[in-house]
């Protein structure tokens, strides 16, 4: 099985490979393989991969989501096929997104993946990306996954939490 995993806001995939080192030794025997990319968003110049800071997309430039689905689906493209989606953040932000994306009805050329894992995520205030989570009854925001299994987590230090 291979996911692709997506770090956080200002992160890099080698700092998130580090950071899951102890993840993928507990995955491996299971046949779990972690595959893990930089955002398209490159936030400083650095030309150390240890130093690169990335994102998935950003609410002030127009098309950005748009951009961040069609680069994750070139990856699903050249590096895949993946199973599943885990991010962390932004990147967790980001995999809801494209789960909710895949339950609605959209344009978009879409990754297909089998489940999504998001940690400490949130839900995003991009206009592009909260249309994919439409008003449900009560009012609030809220998508209805029913397509793809998602596994949503928060600490209790996260400042709004899934409850």
């Amino acid at each position: 099985m291979r996911v692709l995993v997506l770090h956080g806001y200002s992160g890099s995939a080698l700092w998130q490979q580090r950071r899951d080192s102890l993840l993928q030794r507990l995955l491996a025997p299971l046949g779990v393989e972690l595959h893990y990319a930089d955002g398209p968003v490159l936030l400083s110049c650095h030309d150390d991969p240890e130093e690169r800071r990335c994102c998935w997309w950003t609410s002030w430039e127009r098309g950005s989501w748009e951009a961040c689905v069609a680069y994750i689906a070139s990856i699903f493209d050249s590096q895949g096929p993946f199973d599943g989606v885990m991010g962390y953040s932004e990147g967790a932000a980001c995999a809801g997104a494209l789960a909710a994306a895949l339950q609605a009805t959209t344009s978009l050329k879409l990754p297909h993946f089998r489940f999504a894992i998001m940690a400490s995520g949130y839900l995003p205030r991009d206009p592009a990306v909260l249309k994919l989570f439409p008003l449900d009854e009560s009012g609030q925001n809220g998508r209805t996954f029913e397509k793809i299994p998602c596994r949503f987590s928060s600490g209790t230090s996260d400042s709004r939490r899934c409850t």
